[in-house]
């Protein structure tokens, strides 16, 4: 929790930053303006669930920490289009002091997203929803032996890539001109049940769907094209 408040916190002082040099006759994004981008920066928490938390009785992920970035294109003036990229990093719910100290579970995904805002000419706040789908790639500690048995020990594996989807929604906050913070809440399901790895001519199987929500904040910045 440390790491997210620091995150957050650092978030929030470039936030305030770039209040200090946005003019002081405000003229917010709008219909007129042409094209344009959308480039977020955020951080914030995972929480698994749906078997995530559980997994394998004694390897059950636990709440962590995520950071990561959107680029998207407005197609229109409310909706964009764009890739996501999201890390997640979960600590492991076991007994094994051993364990838990030295290993976690790890997330790489990677997601196209479609996004509605309701931009209001006399509110600086513009809700939105968002809907993801794309590739969660998963590094989770597995126990994994020699091909006699012995051995056994824990690595973390990077299991085959499954699909995955999702939603959410979220508010941004005009800050200056073209930009501002926002935060947001998410919930996301994979297809991880059967991703395999192999290793050391042996093949493991993620026996699990996945799902996890997470809250995040940052800051969101538009380009003019």
């Amino acid at each position: 929790m440390k790491t997210i408040s620091l995150m957050l916190g650092l978030l929030l002082i470039v936030g305030l930053n770039l209040t200090a040099v946005a003019q002081d006759d405000e003229v917010y994004y709008t219909e007129d303006e042409g094209e344009y981008l959308e480039v977020t920066l955020y951080g914030g928490g995972t929480v698994p669930t749906y078997q995530l938390d559980t997994w394998r009785d004694s390897l059950g992920a636990k709440t962590g920490w995520n950071f990561g970035f959107d680029v998207g294109y407005f197609l229109t003036f409310d909706l964009a289009i764009g890739l996501n990229f999201t890390y997640s990093q979960m600590g492991i719910d076991t007994d094994i002091e051993e364990l838990s100290a030295n290993q976690k579970h790890q997330m790489y995904n990677a997601m196209l997203y479609g996004k509605y805002y309701w931009f209001g000419e006399e509110s600086d706040f513009a809700p939105y929803v968002k809907a993801m789908a794309g590739v969660w790639n998963l590094k989770f500690s597995t126990e994994v032996a020699d091909l006699d048995g012995s051995n056994r020990r824990f690595r973390e594996l990077s299991y085959s890539p499954a699909f995955a989807f999702g939603g959410g929604a979220g508010v941004f906050y005009y800050i200056h001109d073209f930009g501002g913070l926002f935060i947001e809440a998410t919930y996301q399901h994979a297809l991880t049940k059967n991703s395999e790895k192999d290793f050391f001519g042996q093949t493991y199987v993620f026996d699990n769907y996945s799902a996890v929500m997470t809250v995040h904040a940052g800051i969101t910045t538009f380009f003019e094209l």
